[in-house]
């Protein structure tokens, strides 16, 4: 029994050699802007006979291409710059191309990073893969998408191609046109360095930070949380792209918080007086959850080096890692019970409305609302 499971894990190894030897290869391309560096991590694909129509044509409803193969495509400035004319602030981004049916291709940077893959190969265990076919559910961290001019093309490329090389007249001197490449088309964007006035600007827009409020047993309570908006997608594509523990943040950005001056009675638990980080769990069926938790969340520039530095020490919540870092320091689960909505809500709102002694937390967005009573404890 032995020898056998040591030949099984033989050949389990040398299975992965092999997925590995079989993935498209992967490059960095970079180029030097007004002394800062710029470079683009990418997969490169090969056609294998297939035209680029026959490509195109598979693309998802959204015709949101990942600009690659395998793992997500990264994009990373060192200086704020211009692509395509719009400003980009200093960082790492995801990089996709939308490509119409019909009309001009377009270049998208997303500060999304990516979803880890539950098996992930075993020589890229840290890798990070695109959204394909949901892109919907990150729209709204969008920094840039601009469109791209067409470029001719002498000869076709088998392999898709990141080029980056100093831009001709009447691109400025010290910019760079990067070009992408693939079978018949070629695609180029601009990409110039801003002068400091016009990068202070670049910053993308946060979404807005919103505070419930009640006196719970003669003391107050206070929830801190981010108040993202549809922007047109459902709440149904947004719930579909959960993680594995269907843990969300309740909010965005910054960690959503619960503040209590007193002791609180939560579920049938006793909550003690503090502030604690608030999340919802989301089943795929049955009620949503109330959950808090003494973690306070991480820095976001832990986790982003090129945080804004108003943003550098903020927490931020346990996105994907819920289960394996924090879910051991939770106070307490609360079922919550679903309530009819009076009209669809295009930004998430949590509001604590007075109820006796105590209050009733409601959590609405979209077509689905859900509350639960907090009362002060004995």
């Amino acid at each position: 029994m032995r020898a056998r499971s040591l030949h099984v894990a033989a050949a389990l190894l040398c299975a992965g050699a092999a997925l590995a030897q079989d993935r498209a290869p992967r490059e960095t391309v970079t180029a030097t802007l007004a002394g800062t560096k710029v470079a683009v991590e990418y997969g490169r694909p090969s056609l294998r006979g297939r035209p680029i129509a026959e490509l195109i044509a598979q693309l998802p409803a959204d015709r949101i291409w990942r600009a690659g193969v395998d793992a997500v495509t990264t994009f990373t400035t060192d200086t704020t710059l211009s692509v395509g004319g719009k400003s980009v602030p200093p960082g790492t981004y995801s990089m996709y191309v939308y490509a119409p049916a019909e009309g001009d291709w377009s270049l998208v940077l997303n500060r999304d990073a990516g979803r880890p893959l539950q098996e992930p190969p075993p020589d890229m265990p840290n890798a990070r893969w695109p959204r394909i076919g949901d892109y919907a559910a990150i729209a709204d961290q969008e920094v840039a998408r601009v469109t791209m001019v067409p470029a001719p093309v002498s000869e076709p490329a088998e392999m898709f191609t990141i080029t980056m090389a100093p831009a001709m007249p009447p691109a400025p001197p010290k910019g760079a046109l990067m070009t992408l490449s693939w079978g018949d088309k070629a695609w180029t964007v601009v990409l110039k360095p801003l002068p400091p006035a016009r990068a202070a600007e670049a910053a993308p827009p946060r979404a807005p930070r919103g505070k419930a409020t009640a006196m719970v047993g003669g003391k107050s309570v206070t929830i801190d949380y981010g108040r993202p908006s549809l922007k047109g997608r459902t709440m149904d594509a947004l719930l579909a792209q959960l993680p594995e523990d269907r843990m969300w943040r309740a909010g965005e950005n910054q960690v959503t918080t619960l503040t209590t001056e007193t002791p609180l009675l939560i579920g049938g638990k006793r909550v003690p007086a503090g502030t604690y980080s608030l999340y919802v769990h989301a089943p795929i069926s049955g009620p949503w959850s109330l959950v808090l938790n003494t973690d306070k969340g991480v820095p976001l520039a832990s986790i982003f080096p090129a945080a804004p530095p108003e943003l550098r020490d903020a927490p931020w919540p346990h996105i994907q890692d819920y289960r394996k870092s924090i879910a051991a320091q939770e106070v307490v689960r609360a079922a919550m019970t679903q309530v009819t909505v009076k009209g669809p809500a295009d930004l998430f709102t949590i509001e604590l409305a007075p109820a006796g002694t105590g209050a009733t937390l409601t959590l609405s967005w979209g077509d689905r609302s859900w509350s639960l009573p907090i009362r002060p404890a004995s």
